[in-house]
């Protein structure tokens, strides 16, 4: 398996035969740290119907955000993304309002 690291400096081929596999796996480590989401917990999509509690909702997207570790600033876009029809139109037709009521915390 061969990787290309155009910014290493060549002087690391002293380092020794791992050294490839060392700045790789760096190089993940990294990439991973700087990812603006993962998911671990899914989120169900809530679609605003009769039979579905939005209270309850956001309470398992809290839930699913935390243990996700998602970015404080990504929890409104992310949650707007599991909202579907009529909840999706509900949202955007008054943003604010919807923020506010259903997101009380600090977001």
């Amino acid at each position: 398996m061969h990787f290309c690291f155009p910014f290493i400096n060549k002087k690391l081929t002293v380092i020794g035969p791992y050294y490839k596999y060392i700045i790789y796996i760096v190089f993940l480590a990294t990439a991973n740290q700087n990812r603006t989401t993962s998911k671990v917990v899914d989120v169900p999509f809530f679609y605003g119907r009769d039979d579905e509690d939005p209270y309850e909702w956001c309470r398992l997207f809290e839930a699913a955000f935390a243990a996700n570790g998602w970015p404080d600033n990504r929890k409104i876009a992310l949650a707007a993304g599991f909202l579907k029809e009529a909840a999706r139109d509900w949202y955007e037709e008054d943003r604010e309002k919807v923020i506010s009521k259903l997101f009380r915390s600090k977001v």
